[in-house]
């Protein structure tokens, strides 16, 4: 068996394993260790998402996206029960449905052919897109932003969705550019944009219950 005289588990690592270490190179687990003399931690490179941060990025999303959405249907709860109707998701699902005939645009989604599963496919449709406004929050403002949820952006973000339905879903179903074929068009645009400023209240909320989860 070889072994190594006592100064030499003093002096630190050899001349050998100093040389074998780059500048770029990283003790992986170590977060308090001590390099060689010359040698510096790898930095991040900027651009480069790594794996861990991929997939807190789409649970967060998740996790927010459907809270906020739920939020925003118990929101609607309550309006109906003042007599405040909301978007029947059986029209969204039927407007989806013909998209694949190339109808996009409808005189009146209610007197068009009904599709099967309609109710089922504007549900999915609603909680989709409300995860897809979460992507585009954590997008612009990046998950230090769920890590550490403020108000300010969940509100901004809930805001500037609102041209979705007031601009494509709406005209679309035959309502006109922001309600302005219905009877009461200011009252259901205003509607629209208090329902995404409570969406995006819902946002903020998510996140802020998820991380009291420990997620």
């Amino acid at each position: 068996m070889v072994t190594m005289p006592p100064e030499a588990w003093l002096r630190g690592p050899s001349a050998n394993l100093r040389a074998g270490l780059r500048n770029d190179d990283l003790i992986v687990g170590l977060p308090n260790a001590t390099l060689p003399h010359g040698c510096q931690s790898r930095q991040p490179i900027k651009g480069r998402v790594t794996v861990n941060e991929k997939t807190e990025f789409v649970l967060r999303v998740l996790v927010i996206g459907v809270g906020a959405t739920m939020v925003m249907d118990l929101w609607a709860l309550v309006l109906k029960q003042f007599g405040v109707p909301s978007l029947n998701f059986a029209f969204l699902g039927r407007w989806i449905g013909h998209l694949p005939q190339g109808q996009w645009m409808h005189e009146s989604i209610a007197r068009a052919a009904p599709v099967r599963g309609e109710l089922l496919l504007g549900w999915a449709a609603h909680y989709s897109i409300g995860i897809s406004f979460a992507a585009l929050l954590l997008s612009a403002f990046g998950l230090e932003w769920a890590r550490a949820p403020t108000l300010l952006p969940a509100l901004l973000i809930g805001l500037v969705t609102v041209v979705a339905p007031l601009l494509i879903l709406q005209p679309a179903l035959g309502l006109g550019i922001a309600s302005s074929r219905t009877p009461a068009p200011l009252f259901n645009s205003l509607k629209s944009v208090v329902t995404h400023l409570v969406y995006g209240g819902g946002l903020y909320l998510a996140a802020s219950v998820s991380l009291r989860a420990g997620l």
